[in-house]
């Protein structure tokens, strides 16, 4: 994945998403889901049409299912959207239609 998609945990979330001063699409997913598959590609694509106008990043449930539970994620993969702090939305990534993903993104830009 691209360099500009972050790596978050429990240890970095309120600094990263939540102290964001951009909206912010997080991919809860397990780790071996999200680097190079599609959602991989889904994340570089968000990446390549936003740019600096939005911020990207990746949980690692698997290494932080307190912090999916806390946002309420109880199934994976998910995208979820922040903006000022807040959770907006959560839209499935089982199968990314990108096109709903830019809609819902467009939104909070």
């Amino acid at each position: 994945m691209d360099r500009e998609i972050w790596r978050v945990s429990g240890k970095n979330f309120d600094s990263v998403i939540l102290g964001s001063t951009l909206p912010f699409v997080a991919l809860f997913a397990i780790q071996s889901e999200s680097p190079g598959g599609p959602l991989g590609r889904s994340l570089n694509r968000l990446h390549e049409k936003y740019g600096d106008r939005i911020r990207i990043g990746v949980v690692d449930i698997s290494q932080s299912l307190d912090l999916a539970l806390r946002q309420g994620i109880q199934d994976a993969p998910v995208f979820a959207i922040y903006d000022a702090g807040f959770l907006r939305e959560r839209l499935p990534a089982g199968y990314p239609r990108l096109d709903v993903l830019y809609e819902a993104v467009e939104r909070y830009i």
